[in-house]
């Protein structure tokens, strides 16, 4: 929301409240969905295969310092991974993609997702880094289908051709321009020197 309120003025078009809130309210939708993706679904994962390195006779202590950072770190990540499909239709608006170009980029996202990954200071194993990767291609690619349905309804929807209501010139106005056009309009003689 701040982000967008920021932003506002800078567009040609007024950007209205209406689309503001329902932004704010899919950009909630979209993190609290990636939050639950990561809890419910990468960190039991990550922590199975954790488990499957024990030695017998010895037993993995974790501290809880870690495995707070390492939670909160991969449930962070997975609610910012969610808001890409979000960011790319904001952006889209502004200067359209071309989602041909786009479809080719996909192997420029799949590099820079396992660079990505491998980065990361709270990520300690294979099977995360490749959950995580996945899941920035996969959204990345339905960013792609929204682009495409954007395009499309945009093709469909008849644009009106709308002017600034500080732009309209009326009667009024142009009536308080008479006086000094006819001022400007009588010849002027030159001073002559003495």
């Amino acid at each position: 929301y701040n982000i967008m309120m920021f932003v506002r003025p800078a567009f040609a078009k007024l950007v209205s409240m209406k689309k503001i809130i329902i932004t704010t309210v899919m950009s909630t939708i979209l993190a609290i969905t990636g939050a639950a993706f990561a809890f419910y679904y990468v960190v039991p994962k990550s922590l199975e295969f954790f488990a499957g390195y024990q030695v017998s006779g010895l037993s993995a202590l974790i501290s809880a310092d870690s495995y707070l950072n390492f939670i909160t770190g991969v449930i962070s990540m997975f609610a910012l991974i969610f808001q890409i499909p979000l960011a790319i239709s904001f952006i889209d608006h502004i200067k359209p993609f071309n989602t041909g170009k786009m479809l080719k980029a996909d192997k420029y996202v799949i590099v820079g997702s396992l660079v990505l990954t491998l980065l990361q200071p709270f990520i300690y194993d294979l099977l995360t880094q490749l959950m995580i990767a996945g899941s920035i291609i996969a959204i990345y690619n339905l960013s792609i289908a929204v682009v495409a349905i954007q395009h499309a309804r945009s093709k469909s929807e008849p644009r009106e051709a709308s002017i600034s209501p500080e732009l309209i010139i009326d009667d009024q106005l142009l009536n308080s321009f008479i006086p000094e056009i006819a001022k400007r309009s009588q010849p002027v003689t030159p001073p002559i020197p003495v």
